[in-house]
């Protein structure tokens, strides 16, 4: 079989080659600049879509060299532009293996390795922010075929050759749910992304003081994200602080065109408490990282969470749900706090904010965990599974 294998094909999904840099299509990005250096058996190719659901072209900066795009148009509803990627990676050449993202290819599953990042969506039902542009977007989610196109999507994936993970919670979840066998399963944890490492050896380690203290979220705002609680927390924690700020990097947008953030936004008595930024490019984001005093991330459910990574790589703690995969990422318990609790996120935020010795020593155990994360030991990692996958019979 090994020489049946000549390119090894990372396909991304264009939507999300967006900041602030957590989607599935950074991943894999990074995965493949990762497998690089680890894989023996054939060139490394990426296959991507041209734009994402904008119109947007994919920057080529952001593509490896010797990529293939494939040609992407954006159809509402989702589900046929889903279909015509399919169709798009059926012409591929049946000789090469794939590396498929879950959920963007409904073709070459069975024969191939599926990245399986979360199954999220059977925790919490995210029907997506209500936009009055998007009348289709508000509408969808409530759509009786929606869950029967989900059971089809899982029962197609669940057939590849080997499911990929990126926690142990997932490949449980997996194995629960699905009964699939355990040794058709691996585990491959992130790495610090890429654009985190370049941007935290930039600042050289030091921290950087812009004035006034601050806590970060960066995480995207989906529904899962919990939002609104940390919104409301905000607003608690300014009672009992007068000084607390936290910026909240891409809500200036998400408020615009989401109706249930804007609600939870104009509950605020006090909203210069909380700083609605814009997306932020890289070196915008690593100034942020570099300068906020501590970040949050009070996710409901987690595939992995990376946001707790990409704080790491700044030395700079990320306290976050204490749920799901952030428990393996966040080793650090008194760093979590159960997502649903007001009450618990006030006292913590109060805590962080006001004794610096909540911190101490923090920075030193933020670096080992994301030198734990290394580009190198991923990479090792996920060849092994492309390896196993491949080249055994």
């Amino acid at each position: 079989m090994a020489n049946d294998v000549r390119q090894v094909n990372v396909t991304i999904d264009g939507w999300n080659l967006q900041f602030p840099h957590t989607g599935l299509a950074h991943v894999c990005r990074d995965y493949l600049r990762q497998l690089r250096n680890c894989w023996k058996h054939g060139d490394v190719t990426l296959v991507a879509v041209e734009g994402d659901q904008r119109g947007e072209r994919v920057p080529m900066a952001q593509v490896p060299a010797g990529s293939k795009l494939l040609r992407h148009r954006s159809r509402n509803p989702d589900y046929l532009d889903r279909w015509q990627w399919s169709r798009e990676m059926n012409r591929l050449p049946r000789s090469r293996k794939l590396l498929v993202p879950y959920l963007y290819n409904y073709g070459r599953v069975g024969e191939n390795v599926v990245v399986v990042p979360d199954l999220v969506y059977r925790t919490v039902r995210d029907y997506g922010g209500r936009d009055p542009a998007k009348p289709w977007w508000n509408f969808r989610g409530r759509l009786p075929f929606r869950p029967w196109v989900r059971a089809w999507e899982e029962r197609r994936v669940m057939r590849a050759r080997r499911l990929v993970t990126w926690s142990e919670f997932v490949k449980n979840e997996i194995e629960t749910i699905f009964r699939i066998p355990s040794d058709r399963i691996g585990v491959v944890p992130l790495a610090v992304p890429a654009w985190a490492k370049k941007e935290a050896a930039k600042a050289g380690g030091a921290e950087k003081s812009a004035g006034a203290r601050f806590a970060l979220y960066v995480g995207g705002f989906a529904k899962r994200k919990n939002i609104p609680l940390l919104l409301a927390a905000c607003a608690e924690v300014k009672k009992l602080c007068p000084d607390f700020r936290m910026k909240m990097v891409g809500l200036r947008s998400a408020i615009t065109c989401d109706a249930n953030l804007a609600r939870a936004w104009s509950f605020l008595a006090d909203a210069r408490v909380v700083e609605a930024l814009a997306s932020q490019d890289e070196g915008e984001l690593g100034e942020l990282f570099s300068e906020c005093a501590f970040c949050v991330y009070p996710s409901l459910a987690e595939g992995f969470g990376l946001p707790v990574l990409e704080a790491a790589a700044f030395g700079k703690v990320c306290i976050c749900g204490d749920n799901s995969s952030l428990r393996e990422v966040q080793t650090e318990s008194r760093y979590r706090v159960a997502s649903d609790s007001l009450e618990g996120w006030v006292r913590k935020l109060v805590e962080v904010w006001k004794s610096t010795e909540s911190l101490d020593g923090s920075r030193d155990a933020c670096l080992r965990l994301a030198s734990r994360h290394s580009e190198e030991a991923a990479g090792r990692a996920l060849a092994t599974e492309l390896e196993i996958a491949w080249l055994t019979e």
